[in-house]
């Protein structure tokens, strides 16, 4: 072979060796769910229920912006204490088993999954499980106006705790947390991709086009 057209092989696999392995190969974005939209009904004490389990500690917390660091949950009522009017005494608020059910509740409004996917799985309308769950302090609640966001919850942890919701026409019937979550049984907005803020789109008008 032509020592010529033979560079010219070995520069072109080059090439596409060198573009195959700069090729993105997974794609994350995270959903925005609203528990007081419609079909969202069944998630409105999901807030309540998840922080909950992490007082009792039960559930294991993560801070805002590292889902590798536990947060205590002294830690998260310490950030937090300002719109709760109490004069608990932090070291012993785990201890005493105060009732936070209001300090929760200001947590209740939305929140949002996290996703980490390959693209092909994305393309072809695969199933996708959600990495994590992050909670927000509602600006509606807010001192300052201003959303804060809460602890990170991994939805692994929710599923093998099986963490239940009361049915809102039947409190005898319990739904659970991870089955909801996982099976998608939930309407919500994507609000990012690849950390790239998005004008909110349901996930149904984007799913299956967005990884192309």
């Amino acid at each position: 072979m032509n020592k010529k057209y033979l560079l010219i092989i070995l520069l072109l696999h080059t090439f596409l060796g060198y573009s195959q392995s700069r090729q993105k190969t997974n794609i994350s974005y995270k959903e925005r769910v609203h528990t007081a939209h419609k079909g969202n009904e069944q998630l409105k004490h999901i807030g309540i229920t998840l922080l909950s389990a992490f007082q009792n500690g039960e559930l294991k917390g993560y801070y805002p912006n590292n889902t590798s660091k536990v947060m205590s949950f002294e830690s998260f009522y310490f950030h937090f204490r300002g719109i709760h009017n109490s004069n608990i005494v932090m070291s012993n608020c785990a201890k005493t088993k105060t009732d936070f059910t209001e300090l929760f509740s200001y947590f209740s409004n939305y929140f949002d999954l996290a996703f980490i996917v390959r693209q092909k799985e994305i393309a072809n309308n695969l199933h996708q499980q959600p990495e994590y769950l992050q909670l927000y302090l509602s600006s509606d609640y807010s001192p300052s106006g201003i959303e804060y966001k809460g602890p990170i919850f991994l939805i692994d942890d929710i599923i093998n705790l099986n963490i239940e919701l009361p049915v809102k026409d039947n409190l005898a019937v319990k739904l659970s947390v991870g089955n909801l979550l996982v099976n998608h049984q939930y309407q919500a907005e994507i609000i990012s991709i690849d950390d790239q803020i998005k004008t909110p789109v349901h996930r149904s008008e984007i799913e299956g086009t967005f990884a192309h």
